[in-house]
């Protein structure tokens, strides 16, 4: 009985795999199929704030208005400034707005999404609809003053077995979706929430 269930395990295991391979090769044969046209050079120095996501992950997958979900996220972006109030923006002369790190007044570096815990609290929510940011030992390092934003929210979709596609919602229905299945949420995972991924917001007027 031991011998079937672990070759009926291993059958299920190798074919979620087989689908996932075959998703992503999908996914990459798009991504070489779009073209890009009258690409300009960009020349001086250009500047951008760096936003990161919060991810919150539910106990198991769960079905709102159709579609089962995997997760929902939320996307921070940070605004640094110094002692006197005087905005700190990253730049680069490059295309690629990328990932850059902030200096502590240790020496070290350290990420924006390592400035904060984001932590999910199912009372918390349920009251105000907000989540639980506790400052690290990095922001007194920083020498910085942080403010952030809420730029957007994201349901995870499960398209096919293991394999979530994000989708933008608004806060309405990001709210709606939390509120709806706070005991799913109320898990260790997202206390703190992990933080996958981030975003460059190019800043063009003048600070």
């Amino acid at each position: 009985m031991k011998k079937e269930i672990l070759e009926h395990n291993s059958k299920m295991i190798e074919v979620c795999l087989k689908e996932l391979e075959d998703y992503l090769k999908t996914k990459e044969k798009n991504k070489d199929e779009k073209i890009v046209k009258n690409k300009k050079a960009i020349k001086g120095i250009r500047k951008y704030r760096l936003g990161y996501d919060f991810l919150f992950l539910p106990n198991r997958t769960f079905k709102y208005k159709g579609e089962l979900i995997g997760g929902t996220s939320i996307m921070v972006l940070f605004k640094i400034y110094d002692m006197n109030g005087n905005e700190i923006l990253f730049e680069t002369e490059g295309e690629e707005l990328k990932e850059q790190t902030i200096k502590l007044k240790n020496g070290e570096e350290c990420y924006l999404c390592d400035l904060f815990y984001c932590s999910f609290d199912k009372e918390k929510f349920k009251e105000d609809q907000t989540f639980d940011f506790s400052p690290t030992m990095n922001v007194i390092m920083s020498n910085c003053r942080i403010s952030m934003e809420i730029h957007s929210y994201t349901k995870d979709i499960e398209v096919k077995k293991v394999i979530l596609e994000p989708e933008n919602i608004d806060r309405e229905e990001f709210n709606d979706i939390m509120l709806n299945n706070l005991e799913q949420f109320d898990v260790t995972d997202n206390k703190p929430a992990q933080s996958c991924a981030y975003i460059a917001v190019e800043v063009t007027e003048e600070i």
